[in-house]
């Protein structure tokens, strides 16, 4: 959430479908508003192709 991935793209990091990804990420941001806790997003030190090639080669 931190990183605003696109659900596709943590999937695949994951190896699980997008559907997946939306349940979790929706079930993750109840719990955290339930504890007033809010995640905000941070900007990428590296272009996004370049994040997903460095997760890809460390699987």
């Amino acid at each position: 959430m931190r990183l605003s991935l696109p659900e596709d793209t943590v999937g695949i990091v994951f190896g699980c479908s997008r559907s997946t990804i939306r349940r979790a990420i929706t079930e993750t941001r109840q719990l955290l508003a339930e504890h007033g806790t809010t995640i905000e997003p941070v900007t990428l030190p590296v272009p996004l192709p370049d994040l997903i090639a460095k997760i890809k080669s460390a699987c």
